[in-house]
């Protein structure tokens, strides 16, 4: 009874940052920095049971609105909210996150997911069996990184249209954790096959990249998986022009589970989101899966 009556005045507390559609403003310091996010409970949560939490960090230059909106065009909001979970979007110092590749930005973005993940677990009734980490792109590559320096906390990870940076590659893990990727193979700005990451011919170097491959396979032996996966393939829509092969590593340790969904012809998009610029610009929009809907199951039936 007395946990009910703190977390209703908590919520009276923070009712005067509430935005119209429902998420509620809020912040947390860093080393003297003050960082912001938003968070929003689903519909008819009841406050007296524990509550799982997906942590969505946004891509490079965007923000919460524009990654809710604009890229996953809302669905991402609406599974969490289907399947009863907390939703928080943080905001990256000048819409960025420092996933590693850099080494001059010296924000520390772990430890600002790190005190969130604390805070969410004190003060929003979160479970913490039950923290999960997703991202798209720099979102992404930073999801990356929080699976291999916080993997004590989070207890599973999805990126999409991300991999592993070359200099992330000796980082480790401190327990098994699950993970998905989500990746297109005609990604025009996150090359699939790895390399230079170098959208167009004049720009400047987003940094060294492990390939897709790569990337899912060093999550493999991390989780000390069987190193062949069990595939299937996918192909029901018809004017997509892309096509979704799952490989699934099974018998990886901590009963954790590895999958990369690799999205035949798909671009640098969310599957079942939004074509937020032309396809000569980013690539295909798959409509093959929802990959909100993929991401939150995918989180639920982790044990």
């Amino acid at each position: 009874m007395r946990n009910l009556l703190l977390f209703s005045l908590l919520l009276i507390l923070f009712s005067a940052n509430v935005n119209s559609n429902g998420f509620v403003e809020d912040s947390i310091e860093i080393a003297g920095q003050v960082r912001h996010y938003v968070y929003k409970y689903p519909n008819n949560y009841q406050a007296i049971d524990k509550i799982s939490v997906i942590i969505a960090l946004h891509g490079g230059g965007s923000n919460w609105k524009k990654f809710n909106k604009g890229t996953t065009k809302y669905t991402l909001e609406k599974a969490a909210n289907n399947r009863q979970m907390l939703l928080i979007y943080p905001q990256g110092i000048n819409s960025h996150w420092n996933d590693g590749r850099d080494r001059k930005n010296q924000t520390d973005d772990v430890a600002f997911i790190s005190a969130l993940i604390d805070k969410s677990i004190d003060q929003y009734n979160v479970d913490v069996t039950k923290v999960f980490v997703t991202g798209m792109s720099n979102g992404g590559f930073m999801s990356i990184r929080i699976a291999q320096e916080l993997s004590r906390k989070v207890t599973s990870v999805a990126a999409v249209t991300a991999q592993m940076g070359v200099n992330n590659r000796g980082l480790n893990i401190d327990k098994p954790i699950s993970f998905l990727l989500i990746n297109g193979t005609q990604d025009p700005i996150v090359p699939y096959f790895g390399g230079n990451m170098k959208p167009f011919k004049f720009a400047k170097s987003k940094g060294m990249i492990l390939s897709t491959q790569q990337t899912i396979e060093t999550f493999v032996q991390l989780n000390q998986c069987d190193s062949k996966p069990k595939i299937t393939v996918k192909n029901t829509r018809k004017f997509d022009n892309t096509s979704v092969i799952s490989k699934k590593y099974l018998n990886c340790t901590g009963e954790s589970q590895v999958e990369l969904l690799e999205i035949e012809g798909g671009g640098h998009t969310w599957p079942g989101g939004k074509q937020y610029l032309p396809k000569g610009i980013i690539g295909n929009l798959s409509r093959e899966i929802n990959a909100s809907e993929t991401i939150v199951d995918f989180f639920l039936n982790v044990n």
